[in-house]
């Protein structure tokens, strides 16, 4: 109003920044740390300044926020890997407010993985990174961009923890095949890597696979396994889910797009680089 004098209004829209530099720092706690003091509270006052946010829910806020980013952010000296690296952690609202139940009846929670179909948690997501987000915090700052992409699997697991896996290519190319949810063997599924790596030796690729298969059961990225040619009970990817706002930008989850890779020697088709378990989901402010 232009009756409203300068000082009393700038209580209020100091008020507003300070509560989202708050919020809003709670969400992203690395992006922060990773900035100049002064740099985080011009972004905010920014953010706040300059996008339409169109959300009364506080889950999605951070959404906005990375919608701002990816769309007006235009700040020259940002760092190259700052956009990738609020997305990272934002993966960890998405699968905190994704509500759907991840134990589906009638799995084997200790089935064969090779010779049974193996059900992925409903919670998980894929996602490509151009630089190594897991690793990245105030006294880890990449210099150049990496040559490999990484690739990050992030989910909910039974005791309601949020936790990523880091996969090579092979790896992330045989759990995107499993989120397809075509009732494929574990056995099915390496063969398919296999195949597309052209690899000479199938049989060692599928032996190889059942480390990494279990590897992800045990850290319940991985459910368990139902019967091949049948199913259990109604696929867990089809309960309800909560929605978080905010577009990926220019980052978008994995498909089902062929990740193209050289043909790797056998130590090395799969593997995981790193596993993180960070926070409890429960009592998060969604």
């Amino acid at each position: 109003p232009a009756d409203l004098a300068a000082e009393r209004l700038a209580v209020y829209s100091n008020a507003v920044i300070r509560n989202a530099e708050t919020f809003i720092g709670e969400n992203f706690p690395r992006v922060k740390s990773i900035l100049a003091e002064a740099t985080w509270a011009s972004m905010v006052r920014d953010y706040v300044s300059r996008h339409a946010c169109t959300t009364p829910l506080f889950v999605e806020v951070p959404g906005e926020f990375l919608r701002y980013l990816d769309e007006l952010r235009d700040a020259p000296d940002d760092p190259p890997y700052l956009y990738e690296l609020a997305h990272f952690e934002f993966l960890e609202t998405q699968v905190s407010a994704d509500e759907r139940c991840i134990d589906e009846p009638g799995l084997e929670p200790e089935g064969d993985v090779i010779a049974g179909v193996p059900v992925v948690n409903p919670t998980l997501r894929l996602v490509r990174y151009t630089f190594p987000v897991h690793r990245i915090d105030a006294s880890n700052l990449p210099d150049s961009e990496p040559e490999v992409p990484t690739f990050i699997a992030a989910f909910r697991d039974r005791a309601h923890r949020f936790g990523f896996i880091d996969l090579n290519s092979a790896s992330a190319r045989a759990v995107e095949l499993l989120l397809r949810d075509e009732g494929l063997s574990g056995a099915e599924i390496m063969r398919a890597v296999a195949a597309e790596l052209r690899h000479p030796n199938p049989d060692a690729v599928v032996a190889a696979g059942r480390e990494i298969l279990e590897r992800l059961v045990a850290r319940d990225a991985i459910l368990g396994t139902r019967p091949a040619g049948g199913r259990c009970g109604p696929s867990p990817r089809t309960s309800k889910t909560r929605s978080t706002s905010g577009n990926t930008g220019r980052l978008t989850y994995i498909s089902y797009n062929r990740i193209n890779v050289p043909v790797p020697a056998i130590a090395s088709i799969f593997s995981i680089s790193a596993e993180g378990r960070q926070r409890s989901c429960v009592g998060r402010q969604h």
